[in-house]
């Protein structure tokens, strides 16, 4: 049986003196293979990856497996404990306002004083270095940047809470070959973020719906965690080389923020489960598993449909129902119309749909001001 160890890491100490900590729980085959980071709960709202997390921890203590495995459930302690009345509002750090998932560091835009490394002299040093010695070396500058870029902010005072949250993640993710950031939309089907370069692999997820994103840096984990290798393999194309960036992070959403399902966790984990087989990290047969074929939208193609005015909403369409263009996907409720007997018609209004799509969240309440969100849509849909 494989042995399961807990590491706690201190995250910052509260006005009272007590601590929060990010505790991780890791596995280690004593097999080369690759190391992998999965972790659940930057959202304090978004908690069912947390059970799936246990069931893949459960998995893995009973069937063999290669490399090691870090599981990060509650990731951000902050959030989670974030409550207003019944809600959970930890989506944004109530201190500076930044989304707790668009704050990670782009390392490779960080200049030398900052860092302390240099991509361009990095691959110069290693021209002539194998695949593999490469890819050693670059997991621990990683790491060793995580170190002088903390040390450069808190020398100079400015190393705010969430940067120190966010920095904290890259740095235990740094040794990893695989990221997997497990969150939640607000009433929301179940969907993929995948990298261009990574649709290959993504298929094996056998997730409904995967959403192809640019290999950019945009402020989130999987976008933070794969473009360091992104940039090493463009500067390698730079200076006359191919490497082949076999790195890969994707965000995983599971459905509706503020609940969990261990019945829907076990399908969920067995989904990471066979992309992790088609990955090397074990070589099980995973039998229950969704039948559907996935389809895949460009990022582009990602709309958000906007509420043109205030009022309460019906939604006609749930996460993951396909529409039509010019069907009626919602109905609003709206009294200020209503000047008389002839005008109380005008108190509903219908929202319709601009293109052919699938829905993949909407709101969470059905009281909305204008300019609020109502749906995110997957359009231009297609099998992959």
């Amino acid at each position: 049986m494989n042995k399961l160890e807990r590491i706690n890491h201190p995250l910052k100490q509260l006005p009272n003196g007590d601590w929060l900590w990010v505790n991780i729980f890791r596995l280690s085959s004593g097999l080369t293979g690759p190391n992998v980071h999965i972790q659940a709960n930057v959202h304090g709202a978004e908690l069912q990856g947390n059970v799936v997390i246990y069931e893949l921890i459960n998995w893995f203590k009973a069937n063999p497996f290669k490399g090691s495995i870090s599981f990060i459930p509650f990731a951000n302690p902050s959030a989670v404990n974030q409550k207003t009345g019944m809600y959970t509002q930890g989506r944004y750090n109530p201190v500076t306002g930044n989304n707790w998932n668009r704050n990670y560091i782009d390392f490779m835009s960080l200049d030398e004083k900052k860092s302390g490394f240099s991509l361009k002299n990095f691959v110069k040093e290693n021209l002539e270095s194998s695949e593999e010695d490469v890819r050693k070396k670059f997991k621990l500058e990683l790491f060793n940047i995580c170190d002088h870029y903390q040390n450069y902010l808190e020398q100079r005072s400015a190393a705010p809470e969430d940067g120190h949250f966010n920095l904290l993640l890259q740095k235990i993710a740094s040794p990893s070959d695989i990221v997997l950031d497990l969150h939640t939309g607000p009433i929301a089907t179940r969907y993929l973020y995948s990298a261009d370069y990574q649709m290959e692999s993504a298929v094996h997820f056998k997730i409904p719906y995967v959403l192809e994103i640019p290999s950019e840096f945009d402020g989130a984990m999987d976008e933070a965690s794969f473009m360091p290798w992104v940039e090493l393999s463009r500067e390698f194309k730079k200076q006359g080389r191919d490497f082949l960036n076999k790195f890969e992070a994707y965000t995983v959403e599971l459905g509706s923020e503020e609940r969990i399902s261990f019945n829907e966790a076990k399908l969920d984990a067995n989904c990471l489960l066979n992309y992790l087989k088609h990955k090397g990290v074990h070589d099980v047969e995973i039998g229950e598993l969704p039948i559907t074929s996935s389809k895949k939208s460009l990022l582009k193609d990602y709309k958000t449909y906007y509420a043109a005015k205030g009022g309460l909403y019906e939604f006609c369409f749930a996460p993951g129902e396909v529409f039509k263009k010019g069907d009626v996907i919602a109905k609003s409720l709206n009294f200020k119309t209503v000047i008389d007997n002839e005008s109380f018609s005008n108190a509903v209004s219908e929202v319709i749909a601009k293109e052919d799509g699938v829905v993949i969240n909407h709101n969470t309440s059905a009281s909305i001001a204008s300019g609020q969100t109502l749906y995110q849509v997957m359009e231009n849909l297609q099998t992959f």
